[in-house]
């Protein structure tokens, strides 16, 4: 069972990005032309908030914001084996692979974009990972 701290937490994180997400949703609904509404994704937290974009109860869109509220906890260390990028890097990071990997069905479509947040396509498609732990066997097939 989760810890009842965690949900605190991260109900207070999303809370402190409240303004944030209403600006989001009028910068969307204004990009689309339709109402759009940001709703909390079940992921676990992170650097970011993830969001879903949903016009009638039917999702649209990912959306990943960037939490200014967030912080590095672990020092990096110089021999650490991997830095983690800046708010902006991981968003640049994620939309050039976006952009890579679309259009070769590998990846939902990047379809938006501000400083602090990025938007794609909403994919119908079950997880890899979870496929690949039921069904080792898959493993090439899927990655082909």
């Amino acid at each position: 069972m989760r810890s009842p701290f965690r949900w605190f937490r991260r109900r207070s994180e999303f809370n402190l990005q409240t303004e944030r997400r209403l600006e989001l949703e009028s910068e969307l609904s204004r990009f689309r032309g339709k109402p759009t509404h940001l709703v909390p994704a079940s992921a676990k937290g992170g650097y970011d908030q993830i969001y879903y974009a949903m016009e009638n109860g039917r999702h649209i869109a990912v959306v990943r914001v960037n939490s200014p509220h967030k912080k590095q906890k672990d020092p990096i260390l110089p021999d650490d084996p991997a830095v983690p990028l800046h708010a902006e890097q991981r968003l640049d990071r994620e939309w050039e692979a976006y952009s890579k990997l679309f259009p070769l069905g590998l990846s939902p479509e990047p379809i938006w974009r501000t400083k602090d947040a990025i938007a794609c396509s909403w994919v119908r498609w079950r997880r890899a990972a979870r496929m690949l732990v039921k069904r080792r066997d898959m493993a090439w097939p899927i990655l082909e």
